[in-house]
Formats: structure tokens, sequence, C-alpha cells
């Protein structure tokens, strides 16, 4: 898994406890799978994995449940 692989996974993660945006924030500003990424954003991040968790993954489960 790559650098920005882990990432994301670690950011979907703190969202699926529940962690509020500033805490994760701090996480993530700490993940050392930062390195080799600095041409992505922690705003670009937040996007990406909210829009994975709130609208993907759920579209995703709908799928799944009506095959």
């Amino acid at each position: 898994m790559s650098n920005l692989e882990h990432l994301v996974e670690n950011g979907l993660s703190l969202i699926e406890h529940g962690t509020k945006y500033e805490e994760w924030r701090e996480k993530m500003d700490e993940d050392i799978n930062w390195i080799g990424n600095e041409n992505i954003t922690i705003n670009d991040l937040w996007e990406i994995c909210q829009y994975v968790y709130y609208c993907w993954m759920p579209c995703r489960q709908v799928e799944n449940y009506e095959e």
C-alpha cells in the first residue's frame, strides 16, 4: 500500500470512529504518510475522505443490498 493510500485509510478510519474535524486534522497533520505526498493538502484529504465515507460507501452498500 502506498503512503497516499495509507493517508486516505487513516483519514477514513478516524472519521469512522467519530473523530471531530479539529482532532482529525491534528492527527492527520502528524501522520508519517505525508512523506512523498506534499502535493495534496490536508483540505484535499478531508474532502476525499468525506466523499468516500458519506457518499461512496453508503451508495455501495445500497447497491450490494439490492443485488
